[in-house]
């Protein structure tokens, strides 16, 4: 797992001074304790049903089709996966959870739960936004 620097938290569609009480409300929506600052995750990338998966936080779902080669080591696929939620939060824990733009807390059309869970064992790659103060 890397840490990377380069983004602000934010939550998509929501005003800076409310993004600390909105965030606030996704954290109880998924069952979980609002993540101090410097904890706040960005992006996760995560293994499910041959696809890896990347979650970023104000991007829709994308996934790269994945299969084993000949070795049992999985390769990438030309074909990529996506779905039109909008990631709002990513939130650490075993599963982590994401909660989406999708029905029900949301209006967009989704194959996927809102929120859903993603189980440690799956993540492969997790991304934090930028510490308060970092330049």
């Amino acid at each position: 797992m890397t840490e990377e620097d380069g983004v602000k938290f934010f939550v998509p569609g929501v005003p800076a001074e409310e993004t600390e009480q909105q965030y606030a409300v996704l954290a109880e929506q998924c069952g979980v304790p609002v993540p101090p600052p410097g904890d706040r995750i960005q992006s996760i990338t995560f293994h499910h049903d041959q696809v890896d998966w990347v979650a970023t936080v104000g991007e829709p779902l994308q996934g790269t089709d994945t299969e084993p080669d000949r070795h049992g080591r999985m390769k990438d696929l030309p074909a990529t996966a996506s779905d039109p939620a909008t990631v709002r939060a990513i939130f650490a824990g075993d599963p982590y959870m994401v909660m989406t733009d999708a029905k029900p807390a949301g209006t967009a059309e989704s194959a996927w739960e809102n929120p859903f869970a993603a189980g440690r064992h799956s993540i492969r790659n997790v991304t934090y936004f930028d510490p308060p103060g970092a330049s």
